[in-house]
């Protein structure tokens, strides 16, 4: 990701996304303006409010992050599937769908609400300054 350094403190650095185009769910809210992404400065490079950065995503976080995401997902789908065949026995496939659908989709609201009071915490690192204060 590249974005603009909006504040700087000892545990982390805030940057405002510039234009990310790996990111789909928040891009509204980077191009207005409207987020703040965590970065770590492992490099203690010299950074300052209004400097150009690049950040990397370490791989172990963007898998623990996306395991957070699907598992809940794949789990209710399962479990609302499989578990409507033991609670009545005579459920037909298309009563196993529309288990596993419903589990799909409560799956999909635990992770929203999981997510809202757990954020994870971003695994970005500065690698480099690509110009100073404009």
């Amino acid at each position: 990701m590249i974005g603009r350094v909006h504040a700087v403190s000892d545990r982390e650095v805030l940057i405002a996304p510039m234009e990310n185009s790996a990111c789909f769910g928040c891009m509204k809210k980077c191009r207005a303006g409207r987020f703040l992404a965590a970065a770590a400065n492992p490099e203690k490079l010299p950074l300052s409010p209004g400097q150009v950065v690049e950040t990397v995503n370490s791989p172990p976080g963007l898998l623990l992050q996306g395991l957070a995401v699907f598992l809940p997902l794949a789990a209710g789908f399962l479990a609302g599937f499989f578990l409507i065949r033991g609670i009545f026995p005579a459920a037909g496939e298309g009563a196993r769908a529309a288990a596993g659908a419903l589990g799909l989709f409560l799956g999909g609201i635990l992770t929203i609400l999981s997510r809202r009071r757990y954020p994870v915490r971003e695994t970005n690192r500065i690698t480099r300054i690509i110009r100073g204060a404009v």
